[in-house]
């Protein structure tokens, strides 16, 4: 466990070393397996935070100049800039806090909380915690929707909740993105489920981990978390969607501009892939397909010239037990 806070001095040299994890993204693209990914690597958090926004909507409103201005008076609280000491107090407690609430006290905690919210404190996370990195992880914005829709299918209106959300969350990563430089990596769920070697790479040398390739890619390449399409492999990520032309004009005036500014295609046929995607992924099949006959026919031909070596040798002992069989008087 480490040291209480003790003196001001201390407070400072801890605030200077605060190094958490942030994993942001809409709600159903991929921020769950990775939180496990992060737990591989004994950076350990909860299931998932959903703090922060409403701890931290305080201090923002203290940030802004507007609010109270008598409030930065030498003779008030925060007088003299001590807001900006406040804010390490608060962040070395938060610290503290995950350190002594999560098991064997991590090297690095990580904080998984997806959905806009989140996203529009990650400034202010940034100003808290001097060495935190941040992970965003963003999906089709299509799939994403028939995920929410798959997922939370008692919910009448997830739908449309889902379209605004992830629209929402997008446009702000966007927004806030530009002031992480060095600090920030996006992964694209897609990305997970086709590529889950070359991720495990960037992954583990952008958190300067990588004795733990291995083991994330092992845990990548392998397991589906939470997923609404239970039937899937962990590579597969295409999906059929049947949505109502009303849903299709909705998500199209909602979320339009975002997929576009993402590089993401509107296409409600093959969600998630380009056609020469599509194409290519076809040619593999059927050369999957020409290469199992080939194998197969190799196997028969095989099993062929084994069983003519093994003909051979039963006929060469068959001479040789000839040639020793005794012989009857004439």
């Amino acid at each position: 466990m480490q040291a209480s806070i003790t003196c001001a001095e201390d407070i400072e040299a801890r605030w200077q070393q605060l190094n958490p994890v942030f994993v942001r993204g809409m709600q159903r693209s991929g921020t769950s397996i990775m939180g496990r990914a992060l737990r591989q690597m004994g950076i350990l958090g909860f299931g998932e935070g959903h703090l922060w926004y409403e701890l931290l909507k305080p201090v923002t409103q203290l940030r802004n100049p507007n609010y109270s201005p008598n409030y930065r008076e030498d003779d008030y609280a925060l007088g003299q800039g001590r807001l900006f000491k406040l804010e390490k107090y608060i962040a070395v407690a938060l610290d503290q806090f995950h350190r002594d609430s999560l098991p064997a006290h991590p090297k690095r905690w990580m904080d998984k909380s997806p959905g806009a919210d989140a996203v529009y404190v990650v400034p202010l996370l940034a100003d808290f915690f001097p060495q935190a990195q941040f992970i965003f992880l963003h999906r089709n914005g299509i799939t994403c929707v028939e995920s929410g829709v798959k997922f939370w299918s008692d919910d009448p209106d997830i739908f449309y909740t889902m379209c605004q959300g992830w629209a929402e969350t997008m446009s702000a990563w966007r927004r806030v993105r530009d002031g992480l430089e060095g600090r920030y990596i996006e992964i694209a769920q897609e990305d997970i489920a086709a590529n889950p070697f070359e991720i495990a790479a960037l992954l583990t040398d952008f958190l300067d981990e990588p004795l733990y390739y291995p083991a994330v890619a092992s845990l990548l390449a392998s397991q589906r978390v939470l997923s609404s399409f239970p039937g899937k492999r962990p590579r597969d990520y295409n999906y059929r969607i049947d949505w109502s032309p009303h849903q299709r004009e909705f998500f199209v005036e909602t979320c339009g501009e975002e997929m576009e500014a993402w590089g993401y295609e509107i296409d409600f046929d093959s969600p998630g892939r380009d056609q020469n995607e599509v194409e290519m992924l076809a040619q593999r099949d059927v050369r999957i397909l020409e290469l199992e006959r080939e194998c197969q026919e190799l196997r028969a031909h095989l099993a062929k010239i084994e069983q003519g070596r093994v003909m051979r040798v039963l006929n060469w002992l068959s001479g040789v037990a000839e040639r020793f069989r005794p012989r009857r008087p004439a």
